[in-house]
């Protein structure tokens, strides 16, 4: 998530404040990508993701004046889409169901030898998916703070920034998510631990 400094962007807070658009242009340039991607690891639907980013730096622009600089505009924004996808999530309309264990079947099926054996690049590209997968069917605070850590690279500081919440209360919802996909597959621990 860090693409900017810390320097940087107050200085185009500061320009984006005094009405300067292509300050605004350069901050959503630098976390529209960084935030869809969390986005949509967090509701696994793409066009959601977008939906909520846009919403998000929409709210941001609008409530600029609430924003303080007492911690960064990046986890201020963060924090304001992960609120708007906890709302997507309560939606009725918004619920999935995602199938867990496709990846241990293909494994099985590889393994008796009636399917060819798949190159690394296959093997990690279908850990990343049944990891995602998986992911989602953690509770909601598990899947934030996950998502935040392994898919974000943000520090425990920063997530309990994002997630109103403490550093040690991130540190064991992290290793709480980590448990429950040991137990629904103990693959995917493995692949964590590398």
């Amino acid at each position: 998530m860090e693409q900017l400094s810390a320097e940087e962007e107050r200085a185009l807070l500061e320009r984006a404040r005094r009405g300067d658009e292509s300050a605004w242009r350069e901050l959503v340039s630098a976390y529209m990508e960084p935030l869809v991607g969390f986005l949509y690891n967090y509701l696994g639907n793409e066009e959601d993701a977008k939906d909520v980013a846009q919403e998000a730096l929409a709210r941001a622009i609008a409530h600029l004046d609430e924003f303080h600089g007492k911690n960064r505009f990046s986890t201020w924004l963060f924090a304001i889409g992960a609120n708007r996808a906890k709302d997507v999530l309560k939606s009725a309309d918004n619920r999935r169901s995602h199938s867990v264990g496709e990846f241990s079947e293909a494994m099985e099926l590889r393994d008796s030898g009636r399917v060819s054996q798949p190159d690394d690049e296959t093997i990690e590209k279908e850990m990343l998916r049944e990891l995602q997968v998986a992911v989602h069917g953690l509770p909601e605070k598990l899947r934030a703070c996950f998502i935040l850590y392994y898919f974000e690279n943000l520090s425990f500081d920063e997530i309990a920034q994002v997630l109103k919440t403490t550093r040690g209360g991130i540190k064991v919802q992290i290793s709480r998510a980590r448990e429950q996909l040991a137990r629904r597959n103990p693959q995917l621990y493995e692949y964590l631990k590398r």
